[in-house]
Order: C-alpha cells, then structure tokens, then sequence
C-alpha cells in the first residue's frame, strides 16, 4: 500500500527517525566500511549496535533509579533493580558515553573489547556472544571512531525507541545489506524479510514449540514472536528451539534474540542438526523444514496458472479462436456470455486477418518507451539488479536501496525487459508494484522500460 504524506510526517517524529532512515544510516556506515570485507564488518557495526543497545537501556533505568534514590531508596548501582527489569547490567567501563567521550583515542579499538568482555562477565546470556575483535590492527580506528559517532545519533534502547522497534529496524535492515554485500554467501546467515514473514504467516505459530534446525541469525523467531503479538498473544506463548552449524552466525543470532527479549534455547554450541542433532527429544509444534513441499506445491501451482494465462492469451488475442468459433456458430469453448460478446462474429481483411472492429495501431500510440524520469546524482533509492528480475512470473526476487550513479529509472507500474547478453538474461520481465506512488527507483542501463498510455 501506497504511504500517504500524513504516514511520512508521523514517522518524523522523536528520535530523528523518519521514512527510509535505516537506508540513509546505512549508507553513511557502509562509507565507513572502507576496504574491510562485508562478511567481517557486519560484527564491527552490529556489535556496536547492539552495545549501543543494551548502553541505552541500562541508562534509562539508572537514571530512573538516581531520580527515585532519596525518596524510595533506589540503589542505581544495584544490579538486581536490572534484572527484576530484563535489562542488561553494564558495568562503568562499557557504558556507551565512556565509549562515545573515548571515539577519537587510538586505543577506542582495546576499550571496546574490554567493554564487551566486561558486559559478557556481569552477564552470563550473553558469555562468549559478543564480538571482540576491535583491537585488531587491520581495523582502522579513525573510522571506527566515526561509525561510533553516527550511532551515536540514534537513540536505540530507551522507552520511546522500543516502542517504535528502532533497533529490531535497524538490526534487520543490516543483515540485509550485508547479506546483499555477501553475495550467494550471506544466505548462510540472512533470509529476506518477506520470505521469513510468509513462511511464518504459513505455520500460523499461535502457541507451542517452534523448532528452526538451521536456524541463522534468528529471523522466523523474530518474525514468530511478532506473529503472535500481532494476534493478541504474547511472548509467552511460544518456546523458540533451535541451532546454528555457522558460530559466528549463531553469536548473530543469540545477539539478535537478546537485544529483543526473547528466551531461546538454541543449544549450547554451534552444531549441524543433520549430523549433530542438540534437540533429539524435542516435540516440536512448528519446523521450518516441513515446509517444503508446501513450497514447492505452491511454486507448481503459479507455474501452471502462468502456462494457463499464455495459452488463454495466445487463443484470444493472437489466433483470436472466439471469432472463429462465432463464425462457426459455437459459442466460445470456456468463455462466459458476457466475456464472448466482447468478441466479433466476423473478419476484415484491411490490414490482415484481425476481428471486425478492432484495428491496429503502431506500437508508439498505445505504449511509451523509456519515458523520461528524475533522479538527483548520489540520492538513496530503490535499486533493482539484473540478477534478480524474474525468469518466471512478473515479481522480482529482490531490490535494495543504493544510491544513485547512472542507470535505467522506472515508477510504480512500469514494466521492464532486459536486452542484456548472454542470451540467459535475454526475456526477463518483471512488473514494477512495490514502489510507493511518486518514487523512482533504478537499475541497469539494460532495461527496456514500457508504460500503457491512458486510457488503457
């Protein structure tokens, strides 16, 4: 659904953030990037999200309790107050404003990692999760500090931030991208957003046990935790199982289940549940795996509606088989009354064998090509790679957010073909219905982009 202005001007407000901020910190972090492997850096800038995190959270509640000390006698630096609360204890040393006031120091790379090992020893969930790697000296410290300073800006764990999931927004649209950065590799630990929703929103997980065997960075949890909430249930409902071969994309996900709230057992090492199964008497409720021949039937089911769609066109419109039948005296063979008349009874040979009636006109009069459109050098927008336009169907597999260089623009219901070679890419089509209405987006210069005149 298209958003209205009103939608927009509501997102402006508390904490900065407004439509599309999680692309524009995106951006800005990537820049910070530098030489640095995607698959490397994503634990530099989710590590730090996830401090900044937990720093705010607990900032929240100390302050709270500073306030309240002398009238209900509240000990800020009591750590049970945090956790009757479900907030994280972080010691003086990790706390964002000591890194944050420490940024520009050579040594921010070591503090950090003192800080992360110091919040892993106040609290045991999070023992041998956290990255600690900023010492290392390929990382350079003058960008670390500067991605320190631009997270800086974004409230994450207080009240107000939480309720508007500014971190699970963030979080997610940084797997995302890294995974996008990764290449074929980060399906490892990232599955789109979309296909996770639709395969939760396929096992219906009211309440019971979810099992994932290969289960990433944690993403159906997420989704199934929202699942729930957005039918009136809560949290409570359900018990997440799992396990992850990959440990660096387990520590992904024990970070990303944290940093929400949501209790899981995903076992206690990393581990391949075909090989080394961590929940053998587990009775699950709900696996991802028995998903996949509903998938599949699925997929079987649009294949053949699809070969149905081409022959249904290629009988009317193109061998026009409901005028011959009506030259013969039959009614159109599948076609009811109303649909039929819309059909003539009879030929006409001024330009070919084509209905009485209907007439043909250049291609020009009835469609444009590559109509112009505007997009402004180096502005954040939708971007769809020649990789992921469709070899069936009409949807494409995927867009991203990049900033524009140069390349084909499209709006909301154009259509694309591509005319790249090698001949694989030649064919692909896709339909554009995911932008908002007044957006452009873009892609290769290879497109061919098609849009219906009115009235049609």
């Amino acid at each position: 659904m298209a958003r209205t202005k009103k939608d927009e001007t509501n997102e402006k407000k508390g904490n900065g953030t407004n439509l599309g901020f999680e692309q524009t910190l995106w951006a800005a972090a990537d820049k910070m990037r530098g030489h640095m492997d995607a698959a490397e850096y994503k634990h530099v800038a989710l590590g730090l999200i996830f401090l900044k995190y937990i720093s705010d959270a607990f900032q929240e509640l100390y302050d709270d309790l500073a306030q309240r000390q002398e009238t209900e006698y509240t000990d800020p630096e009591d750590r049970d107050e945090y956790l009757g609360m479900n907030v994280f204890w972080v010691p003086k040393e990790a706390r964002w404003s000591n890194i944050q006031a420490n940024a520009k120091q050579p040594t921010i790379g070591m503090l950090i990692d003192q800080a992360m090992l110091a919040i892993e020893k106040e609290n045991p969930r999070l023992k041998g999760v956290l990255p600690i790697q900023y010492a290392r000296p390929d990382l350079d410290k003058q960008r670390l500090g500067e991605l320190i300073d631009l997270i800086s800006k974004i409230g994450l764990g207080d009240t107000a931030s939480r309720s508007k999931d500014i971190l699970g927004r963030v979080y997610e649209y940084f797997l995302g991208q890294f995974a996008e950065k990764e290449g074929k590799g980060g399906g490892e630990f990232y599955t789109p957003q979309s296909v996770v929703k639709m395969l939760v929103k396929m096992i219906e997980p009211y309440r019971g046990r979810i099992y994932d065997p290969c289960c990433g960075s944690g993403g159906m949890f997420v989704q199934s935790e929202k699942f729930v909430e957005a039918h009136g249930g809560n949290k409570g409902d359900i018990a997440i199982y799992g396990q992850e071969s990959n440990p660096t994309t387990r520590r992904l996900c024990l970070m990303n289940l944290a940093i929400r709230g949501i209790d899981s057992n995903i076992g206690d090492r990393q581990a391949d549940s075909f090989t080394n199964d961590l929940h053998k008497d587990l009775k699950a409720d709900y696996i991802l795996g028995t998903l996949d021949d509903k998938i599949e039937l699925n997929q079987q089911i649009n294949h053949t509606l699809e070969a149905i769609a081409r022959a249904l066109f290629k009988s009317w419109f193109i061998d026009f088989d409901p005028v011959r039948a009506k030259i013969d005296g039959r009614q159109p063979a599948g076609m009811d009354a109303e649909t039929a008349a819309l059909f003539p009874d009879e030929f006409e040979d001024s330009a070919g064998k084509i209905p009485n009636g209907w007439k043909t006109v250049p291609l020009s009069e009835v469609i444009e090509v590559n109509p112009r459109r505007s997009l402004t050098q180096g502005k954040l927008a939708p971007y769809l790679d020649m990789q992921n336009m469709p070899t069936q169907g009409h949807r494409p597999n995927g867009w991203i957010y990049r900033e524009f260089s140069s390349g084909t623009k499209f709006i909301q219901g154009d259509t694309l073909l591509a005319r790249i070679t090698p001949c694989l890419e030649n064919g692909k089509t896709a339909f554009i219905d995911f932008l908002p209405e007044g957006e452009v987006g873009w892609g290769s210069t290879e497109y061919i982009i098609l849009r219906p005149k009115p009235p049609l």
